[in-house]
């Protein structure tokens, strides 16, 4: 029974060394080395800590000159008279010397009981040193530990990882045959003791901080702000987005910003880039900041603003930027944007441009203004840019419209024509105003091979004179402010008028008529009671006279009036007839050409005195009887002495 609970105390010891081990390689990440001796003694020989470990946040020597210790440590030793340590490392990144190097405060031999031996340090290789240090009992005592020290490194940081790099190297405990290597004796000296070994490892990695970025607020940016309003040429074609700054670690000791902003120039153009609060902000920027200039070129601006330095040209910052904030606001002006395709609601999108953030040969950030031999150029995120939006304008085209006066002109009469009616349409924030004020140009075009242009805000009367009588096609052309057109026409009827004087006798009369057309002197026919006169037209497709005869010259009831054109009887439903006790106006129109016109009456001017009426009846008796005799001779006779019939 005892054999068998030495036998479990035995597996359990051994177990508990196992696990024990086992920590201590899963720890370090490096599997242990057994080296079985001839001794009585064992152990396990180890560096503390293992992994020493160092991480930058800054692209700068930030742990170069930095020390830290580590401790080559013994456990679960027995029967340990004596022990040596032979430690390598990495002299390219790490760095000892032999008074860096000391027993350990808890060394496993007691103080006073062994001679205390300086270490020595050496070359191991072309890029590796080496660490020995001893230590012996007096008078060969053994002693045991279940955890004790040996020896105590204190190492310096020569050399420091790039961005994103690590630098790294064993700290290997060396098992070597003769005078150097590592080893543990009892006190047969001369016969090792059996030995496991648990090397350290070094690490320096360099993490940088989380990047700044840059962020074009807002995103989208709509123009016009107000919709359908024309912005081209005025105030309102201003816009502005602002440049965030974000995510700004004070570590990077960020002292220069730079910054190239592209856009379209065929839609937009730069106007200028001011530096916003957060460079500026007091709390860093103790001597204000410099060089916040705007370079504009086709289609970019390039702007930079820096922290400034002291007098000396010696950043003394204690405080640096950090966080986020308001680095810069750009401003733009939209130089495109063409009118609606129908004029009215709803706009329409008609341009876009993207406002796209890059550094300044492909750089944003320089940190670290007073490190040696330069600053370091930082790292950053893509930036998030923007897009602007160019919506079309409302407008309407313009609308001509002309008066004349007199209504009905004269020929040689001065006529004043006037468009002060015409309207363009002033889009003012997306509201069209009609005012005269927006024509600039009036074209006349008066219809007799003759025009004007006037041109001129409010320049909008005229006066002509028309040398002949007829229907002219006077155009008016307005042009706005935009270059659009609109067209007006009327047709202007000038009219010649002229008194006809007839004799007759001790009597005069006068005819009077008024027409588009060159009348030729009215003449009367008394014998057939017929008036006679020729029209000709001059310019347009359908004409008249208006002829005004007194009743005591020729008379006939309204329906009884035979009126010929050319030969062609005109019916009463083509002439209006109006008059009065005095006199009787006839309105005749004709097609265009030269016409002859016959007008016949009932009643005609007598041809002898009143006192003489009581003869004249006697002989027209006479001259009755003598017609109704011929009749029965001579039909002829009727048809040339009594005028014609008004049926053709």
């Amino acid at each position: 029974m005892k054999e068998k609970t030495e036998k479990l105390t035995l597996i359990a010891i051994i177990t508990l060394l196992i696990f024990s081990m086992m920590a201590i390689s899963v720890f370090s990440g490096f599997p242990p080395r057994s080296y079985p001796g001839a001794g009585k003694g064992a152990g396990t020989i180890y560096v503390d800590p293992q992994d020493s470990n160092f991480t930058s946040t800054k692209p700068i020597d930030l742990k170069t000159g930095t020390t830290f210790d580590v401790n080559i440590r013994i456990a679960n030793a027995t029967f340990v008279a004596g022990w040596q340590v032979e430690l390598t490392y990495n002299a390219t990144i790490l760095n000892t010397t032999a008074t860096d190097i000391s027993y350990a405060t808890d060394m496993i031999f007691p103080p006073g009981t062994y001679p205390a031996t300086p270490a020595t340090t050496g070359a191991y290789n072309a890029t590796h040193n080496y660490i020995l240090m001893t230590a012996t009992t007096y008078g060969a005592v053994e002693y045991n530990a279940t955890d004790a020290g040996l020896m105590t490194i204190n190492f310096t940081i020569i050399a420091d990882p790039d961005p994103s790099q690590v630098l790294s190297c064993m700290l290997y405990i060396q098992v070597e045959a003769g005078i150097y290597g590592s080893w543990m004796t009892d006190t047969e000296l001369g016969f090792d003791n059996t030995m496991t070994i648990l090397d350290g490892y070094y690490e320096n990695r360099n993490v940088p901080l989380p990047p700044a970025w840059l962020e074009i607020s807002p995103t989208l940016k709509k123009m016009p702000a107000i919709e359908g309003d024309r912005i081209v040429g005025t105030s309102r074609a201003l816009f502005s987005v602002d440049i965030l700054i974000n995510n700004v670690d004070a570590a990077n000791e960020l002292f220069l910003v730079q910054l190239t902003l592209s856009y379209n120039n065929t839609f937009i153009q730069g106007v200028l880039i001011s530096e916003g609060t957060f460079m500026n902000d007091a709390a860093w920027a103790i001597h204000g900041t410099m060089n916040n200039y705007t370079a504009i070129d086709p289609g970019r601006m390039t702007w930079y603003v820096m922290l400034a330095p002291n007098a000396t040209g010696y950043w003394d910052h204690t405080t640096w930027p950090s966080g986020d904030g308001l680095l810069a606001t750009a401003t733009l002006e939209v130089i495109y944007q063409p009118p609606d395709s129908d004029g009215v609601a709803p706009e329409e999108l008609v341009a876009s441009s993207n406002l796209t953030l890059s550094g300044v040969f492909n750089e944003f950030f320089l940190g670290h203004p007073n490190k040696e031999p330069e600053s370091d150029y930082l790292l950053f995120d893509p930036p998030v840019n923007g897009q602007v939006d160019i919506y079309s304008y409302y407008w309407s085209p313009p609308v001509a419209t002309e008066i004349h006066d007199p209504e009905i002109p004269l020929i040689e009469e001065v006529v004043t024509f006037d468009a002060s009616a015409s309207v363009g349409h002033r889009n003012d924030m997306g509201v069209l105003i009609p005012e005269n004020l927006y024509i600039v140009e009036y074209f006349w075009d008066f219809g007799d091979d003759t025009n004007a242009t006037m041109v001129g805000v409010g320049n909008h009367t005229i006066s002509h004179t028309y040398t002949l009588p007829g229907d002219y096609n006077v155009t008016l052309t307005v042009t706005d402010k935009d270059g659009r057109n609109d067209i007006a026409s009327q047709i202007l009827t000038i009219v010649e008028v002229i008194n006809h004087e007839i004799k007759w006798d001790a009597h005069t009369f006068y005819v009077e008529t008024i027409s588009d057309t060159s009348i030729t002197p009215v003449g009367l026919y008394q014998e057939r009671a017929f008036l006679r006169f020729t029209a000709t037209s001059h310019i347009g497709s359908a004409f008249f006279c208006n002829i005004t005869i007194p009743r005591e010259l020729l008379y006939s009831s309204e329906d009884e009036w035979f009126i010929l054109v050319d030969g062609t009887l005109i019916l009463p439903t083509e002439y209006v007839v109006t008059e009065n006790t005095t006199h009787t106006t006839i309105y005749i129109p004709y097609d265009p050409g030269t016409h002859t016109i016959l007008m016949f009456g009932v009643e005609v001017i007598p041809e002898f005195s009143t006192a003489m009426l009581p003869v004249i009846f006697l002989i027209m008796t006479l001259l009755a009887f003598v017609i109704i005799a011929a009749k029965r001779w001579d039909p002829s006779f009727a048809k040339t002495s009594m005028r014609p019939s008004k049926t053709p």
